[in-house]
């Protein structure tokens, strides 16, 4: 374990705090509107047959709750199942971007929102800030008799930015669905 000296040496903290509250909420969202979630899941068709996909998503809600636990916990567990997560989605809208399939809801929140290049963005830099905190991950020993408000309060205001980035992702989809007409 690092000891804390610096105010940048609680970036770990701060990356692993702004990713539990990204998991906390995709997965409050997923488990409120269950039916749009299975919907969003299964037209991503990458699920075989013989898996039902209310048991994916359960498993994807399930490993979510855990990252956000973990994460909150400060534990290296959670940045490694953040990144395997992160990675998974990467994968499952890549696919489906090579496919042509961009209609489809990418079931990370609450707003609908269209698969686009952006969402891999989105999660190749977040896989890259659990990176970054894995290299200096600090875990509750060293930081129970060093913990800052700064911290918090920079994972309230880095989550704050990733929430308008993902308002501005589902305004840009209902735009798109006014422009063809979709939605009145």
């Amino acid at each position: 374990m690092k000891e804390i000296t610096h105010v940048a040496d609680l970036g770990p903290v701060i990356i692993s705090w702004l990713l539990a509250l990204i998991f906390g909420f995709a997965s409050y969202h997923k488990i409120t509107a269950w039916p749009r979630f299975l919907a969003s899941m299964s037209a991503y068709r990458i699920l075989p047959n013989w898996i039902a996909p209310q048991l994916a998503g359960l498993a994807l809600i399930f490993g979510e709750i855990a990252a956000c636990t973990s994460l909150l916990a400060l534990h290296h567990f959670g940045l490694i199942l953040a990144m395997v997560l992160l990675v998974l989605y990467f994968g499952v809208i890549s696919i489906n971007l090579i496919r042509g399939r961009t209609h489809i809801d990418c079931g990370c929140g609450d707003e609908p929102t269209p698969i686009s290049m952006l969402l891999l963005v989105r999660n190749l830099v977040l896989v890259g800030f659990a990176y970054l905190a894995i290299q200096n991950f600090i875990g509750w020993s060293s930081l129970l008799w060093n913990i800052s408000i700064f911290a918090l309060a920079s994972a309230g205001l880095f989550f704050g930015i990733y929430v308008i980035f993902e308002q501005m992702l589902a305004n840009r989809g209902r735009h798109q669905r006014l422009w063809i007409g979709e939605v009145n």
